[in-house]
């Protein structure tokens, strides 16, 4: 199974980072992969909700029901997908550094679709994508939360 980590420092709040990382009409507002996320509970994520995500991955979009397998206030969020074709987990970890400067990882976990032929297709352009994406998507977080 594939594992992409990314990591950022971003001049805020461990409370802001968390906030703007777990929320996830927020979420989609800055990170790429996430078209639309719809939570069908009211209220914030908690340990064993469920989420609904269209997700995209190079030029299709995947409809993935997503189960919230970790919660932390203001430490992390992680997710794992359990239907809608693509294996995945990612997890957001927020870690306070020096001042009000706060680094964010991004860990996703993933197992390429279609077998063989997926696998392939992930060592030659998929993973790369991924990379990409996640490294757009936190430079887009910092921008939005430094702006």
């Amino acid at each position: 199974m594939p594992r992409i980590r990314k990591a950022i420092d971003i001049e805020a709040t461990p409370e802001h980072v968390f906030a703007e990382v777990s929320e996830p009409a927020r979420q989609v507002q800055w990170a790429l992969p996430f078209r639309s996320i719809e939570v069908p509970e009211n209220g914030p994520p908690v340990q064993g909700s469920v989420q609904r995500w269209a997700f995209k991955v190079g030029p299709r979009t995947w409809d993935l029901a997503a189960v919230v397998t970790d919660y932390r206030h203001n430490q992390t969020i992680a997710r794992e997908t359990r239907e809608g074709g693509l294996h995945l987990r990612d997890r957001f970890t927020v870690l306070p550094q020096s001042g009000e400067v706060t680094r964010v990882e991004w860990v996703i976990e993933y197992e390429p679709p279609m077998g063989l032929l997926g696998r392939l297709l992930d060592a030659l352009v998929m993973v790369r994508v991924f990379e990409n994406d996640m490294e757009t998507s936190l430079e887009r977080l910092k921008a939005r939360l430094e702006g």
